[in-house]
Order: C-alpha cells, then sequence, then structure tokens
C-alpha cells in the first residue's frame, strides 16, 4: 500500500449537492479527502485486499458473535453486562434478541495497517456512519480521477457496498409490510445515511418510509408507531443504543 497525491476537483461540491448530499457534514471535521489541503488516495494491491483485509473482517466479524454469544448466554453473563454498565431490565431483552437472531445489516472497521499488518482500531455495528460517502461518492470520484486522467484508467475499488446492501435487504420483510428507517431530528451524517439506506430498500422493490425518532410513539395497543400513528413492524434506527437506553423513559 501507499498514498497517492491526488488534486481536488475544482467541483466536486457542485456535484455532491447534485446527489443531494448535505455538504455542511463535509466541512467540521473536513473529513472528506478533497476538503483537506493535500488530497490523496490510498493504492492498495489485490492480494492486500482479499488476503488482509477482507480475510480479517471475515475473522474479527465471527469473533464479535462468539463474544455478544458468551455476553448473552455464557456462564458469566450478568457479569459481563454489568462490566458494560447494562441496566438489569434490559438484559432479559438483549437475551431475547439475540435467540430469535434478530438481524444486523451492516457495520464499519476502522483499521490501522502498515507493512501488511491490520490492526483493530474500532468494530462499530451500532452507530456507523460514512456508509453513503463509501458507497455512492468514492465511485464518483474515481471516475471523475480517470475521466481527468488523474489516476490510470485501470484503477478500481474493491466496493460493492450498495450491491451487498440491496440484496441483503431484499429478504428483509415481506413486500406487503412497511420497512421504516429513522434517526433523530438535526442529526446530518445520519440522515444522509438513513436516507440512503432507505434508497436502496427502495431499489429492493421495499415499501419504505423515513421518520425521525423524536416522534417515535406508541399505539393502543402498545405497538410502536411512527408520526402518522402507523404501527412500526421493522425498524433500522440509526441512534446508539447506549443514548436509547439512557433516554428510554423521555422517548418512551
Amino acid at each position: 500500500m501507499y498514498f497517492r497525491d491526488v488534486a481536488a476537483r475544482a467541483n466536486w461540491r457542485d456535484q455532491f449537492e447534485k446527489l443531494g448530499y448535505e455538504l455542511s457534514v463535509l466541512e467540521d471535521p473536513a473529513y472528506w479527502v478533497e476538503s483537506v489541503n493535500e488530497p490523496f488516495c490510498a493504492v492498495f494491491s489485490h492480494s492486500e485486499i482479499k488476503d488482509t483485509i477482507e480475510k480479517a473482517t471475515v475473522e474479527l466479524s465471527q469473533l464479535a458473535l462468539e463474544a455478544v454469544n458468551e455476553i448473552c448466554q455464557g456462564a458469566d453473563s450478568e457479569r459481563y453486562f454489568a462490566s458494560m454498565q447494562i441496566p438489569s431490565h434490559f438484559r432479559e431483552i438483549i437475551r431475547q434478541s439475540w435467540r430469535r437472531q434478530d438481524r444486523s445489516l451492516y457495520g464499519r472497521f476502522d483499521f490501522a495497517y502498515n507493512d501488511g499488518v491490520l490492526k483493530l482500531l474500532e468494530l462499530n455495528f451500532d452507530g456507523a456512519t460514512t456508509l453513503y460517502e463509501s458507497a455512492d461518492l468514492q465511485k464518483c470520484w474515481l471516475e471523475d480521477l480517470q475521466r481527468l486522467e488523474l489516476v490510470p484508467l485501470e484503477s478500481t475499488q474493491f466496493n460493492s457496498i450498495q450491491e451487498k446492501l440491496i440484496s441483503a435487504l431484499t429478504d428483509f420483510v415481506a413486500k406487503d409490510e412497511v420497512f421504516h428507517f429513522a434517526t433523530f431530528k438535526g442529526a446530518g451524517g445520519e440522515a444522509e445515511n438513513v436516507r440512503y439506506l432507505k434508497s436502496c430498500a427502495d431499489l429492493a422493490g421495499l415499501k419504505t418510509r423515513f421518520f425521525y425518532l423524536d416522534e417515535l410513539k406508541r399505539d393502543r395497543d402498545g405497538r410502536l408507531a411512527d408520526d402518522r400513528h402507523q404501527a412500526i413492524t421493522h425498524l433500522f434506527k440509526l441512534y446508539p443504543w447506549d443514548l436509547l437506553i439512557h433516554n428510554d423513559e423521555q422517548i418512551f
């Protein structure tokens, strides 16, 4: 792997705005690479991607699930929950979710990489963002760099995020059910991610609805409902579970 300097495109902000992206989230902090003073791209070999990075993500995903199983069903389950400061009245709900095999959709690995060696910095399977940038905006960036002859035409990205999301979402719910997508009011990058996921579900042929968790309600039967009082049967939320636990009385 090596880094290559690449000039920022003069119109990249206009392009992102036309794609419906909220540009304010790129400015503070400036985490899109063309916002920095000296833009660059990282160049990996095929073997580095397939034999090191992808292999590690598969292994670490399995280890994470084994850890969750031990936390939920192991002999020291209560001690693990207590060490993570999860209130006692939430623990059985979490165990039931694990036993039901409730599905997850995606997660994000943050790695440090040097000379063929990976170090895991964070595994975020809860409030991970930058999904839209990774799945879509990076492809637009590469295509423009190729058109401008700033990178070789044979350059490619190991990027099948959108295709995998659409495939995963296809059988998430029955075709006659509504899949709700939600985050909190005032969200920037979180709202971009949720709306992008909703668009993938739309492409998968699902009925979808976006709303804000601030408007979450319960109907007369005690079921979760949206701001239109429509019962929620399937929900993707982008809001950390620890904050939901902390604010459960205010929300419900």
